[in-house]
């Protein structure tokens, strides 16, 4: 009688299941660089090495990627390195945007009393000005039918204008380049770099941002930019009738208002945050 040699199983993988997926060597040192800006107060190649354990010739492909990206920018003429406020966009899903949108509310519901016409709160997600707040309901001056959850064109709107007038260069660079990307027809003035400067320049100089023409043209509205601690959070806005005032003269009017209400809603926000 012949013996059969029981040859004893491999332990791991159980027989018809998936192979375990190799690990992305690329991503793994992208993270480690990351996590290591966060944690240093030097961002400079040498130290990044020794925390990292990475190479400086790969470390330099990796902090490449990560600046063309726009989540890290070069100082100190190319010698170091540092996180940019477009880090923030990692975590937007764990925010506790329903916190803050409870708080803004009855904010947004003052300024609606003292101005009439109906406001916004916006935040900017993958492409688009998303309306996380609005008025409209209580507003005796109602004219659309905008509502939470409506997503609106970046560079057609006060809000996402107000918005992108917040960013620095490097997220600014990082939102343009989703824009160019998109195949919404909206989006495509993106591409023409002179004019989202001079819509940039334009809120900056003024301490607002207005609507550009064309976009819903029996509305007009203005908006101001939230800041966070290292980038904006949104945008808040007002609409009112465009035959009945100018977006100058409804900054002449209601600016200092809007800018009260904003100031109010950033310190919201900063406690939410802490």
């Amino acid at each position: 009688m012949v013996q059969r040699k029981i040859v004893p199983r491999k332990r791991g993988r159980r027989p018809g299941s998936p192979k375990r997926a190799k690990a992305i060597r690329g991503l793994s040192r992208g993270l480690s660089v990351l996590r290591a800006l966060n944690q240093s107060d030097s961002g400079s190649v040498l130290n990044l090495s020794a925390v990292t354990g990475i190479s400086r010739p790969a470390l330099y492909r990796v902090l490449e990627t990560l600046e063309r990206e726009g989540y890290v920018a070069s100082i100190r003429d190319g010698h170091a390195f540092a996180l940019t406020s477009k880090i923030r966009e990692l975590s937007l899903g764990f925010r506790d945007q329903d916190a803050f949108t409870e708080a803004a509310a009855p904010v947004l519901d003052h300024l609606q009393q003292e101005i009439m016409w109906p406001t916004d709160l916006a935040v900017y997600e993958d492409g688009k000005m998303v309306i996380r707040e609005t008025t409209r309901r209580n507003s005796p001056l109602v004219f659309d039918r905008a509502a939470v959850g409506w997503r609106l064109p970046v560079l057609h709107t006060s809000l996402g204008i107000a918005y992108l007038s917040g960013l620095d260069t490097a997220a600014l660079g990082g939102v343009l380049q989703r824009l160019k990307r998109s195949k919404d027809p909206l989006d495509a003035i993106a591409h023409e770099w002179k004019v989202v400067e001079r819509y940039l320049l334009r809120a900056r100089a003024q301490g607002y941002a207005s609507r550009p023409r064309g976009f819903f043209p029996a509305t007009d509205s203005i908006a101001v930019c939230l800041q966070g601690r290292l980038s904006p959070i949104g945008a808040i806005g007002i609409t009112f009738v465009a035959s009945a005032m100018t977006s100058r003269e409804a900054a002449k009017r209601f600016l200092p208002s809007l800018q009260t209400a904003a100031k109010e809603l950033m310190l919201k926000a900063k406690a939410i945050e802490t």
